[in-house]
């Protein structure tokens, strides 16, 4: 018997990626047996392409319009996910489009393979301004243990491949296995994105079995992929990823990870090499700046571990 499977897209102020969205849903060579937008009432203008979609979307299949006051991609997934008795969860982001098969090569997948847990694909970028992209990357979604994460989803990965991080714009899950989002991950100063959920979502669902990445099953992902990295943010950022780590490791690597970030580091936390490669690139007033602001993250996601960790 086939699964059914509910997609699951949270919305905030981008009409117009939101329509091609719910377009790309529509085309759907098989219909999905359930569709959730989540939005907030101060977006109106999402509000008005939701109500515009509706009627089409509920003769499609069940449709779901909520409506959520708290901010950020936290709770908005997670009033998804409280009513989603699917199978299958399908996370699709409101500036993707995914292609016409999307939904049957999800299914087939889980059909095949009565260990996976979850499966996703790669985003293509349409606003990247690199001539030259995508890259070739034998490599996507590998987590070491010491806490590098190698992404490359955005790129032209040249194989599939069973992978230990799965993009949130494009990914699915048996929904039996499948937690509600770590509020912890919210942005306290209601700018961020809840970043590094993806993470914490695969690191556990990889304990509960496979997950597996489609280099065919491509979305178009209307985003641009230059991160400008405000001050709050890379607090905000460095916290997520420090805390995500830290709860799915050991103590042996989570002590490898807090001398790898602090000698070496990343765009997150950054840590000594990073500063002095920041320090090259941006000069050393903007290096400090967000040097700074990465260590204070960094100490405050150690403090949510451990006050996490004494509560249980």
């Amino acid at each position: 018997m086939e699964k059914s499977i509910a997609i699951l897209v949270p919305t905030w102020k981008r009409p117009d990626k939101l329509e091609l969205c719910l377009k790309s849903i529509l085309n759907q060579s098989r219909a999905p047996d359930r569709v959730i937008v989540v939005y907030r009432e101060v977006d109106q203008l999402g509000k008005a392409v939701i109500e515009k979609y509706s009627q089409e979307l509920s003769g499609f299949t069940q449709f779901n319009a909520l409506c959520v006051e708290v901010p950020g991609v936290i709770a908005a997934e997670n009033a998804g996910l409280e009513i989603i008795k699917e199978d299958i969860v399908a996370f699709l982001d409101d500036d993707a489009e995914a292609p016409e098969d999307w939904v049957s090569k999800l299914l087939g997948h889980f059909k095949r393979d009565p260990n996976l847990v979850g499966v996703g694909g790669p985003d293509l970028i349409t606003g990247e301004s690199d001539p030259h992209y995508p890259y070739d990357k034998s490599i996507v979604g590998r987590f070491s243990y010491f806490g590098k994460v190698t992404g490359n989803h955005h790129q032209n990965v040249l194989s599939s491949q069973e992978v230990s991080v799965l993009k949130g714009v494009n990914m699915a899950f048996l929904r039996r296995d499948l937690p509600l989002l770590d509020t912890e991950l919210a942005s306290e100063h209601g700018v961020g994105n809840g970043s590094q959920w993806e993470l914490d979502l695969c690191l556990y669902m990889k304990t509960k079995g496979k997950l597996y990445f489609d280099n065919t099953m491509w979305v178009r992902h209307n985003s641009n992929h230059d991160h400008f990295i405000e001050l709050l943010n890379q607090r905000n950022n460095a916290h997520n990823l420090t805390y995500v780590i830290l709860k799915h490791g050991t103590f042996l690597s989570n002590c490898t990870y807090i001398l790898y970030s602090t000698l070496i580091g990343n765009t997150q936390n950054i840590g000594a090499l990073k500063f002095i490669q920041l320090v090259k690139n941006q000069g050393p007033f903007s290096a400090a700046q967000l040097y700074f602001y990465s260590s204070w993250g960094s100490l405050l996601g150690i403090k949510t571990f451990v006050k996490k960790a004494l509560s249980r």
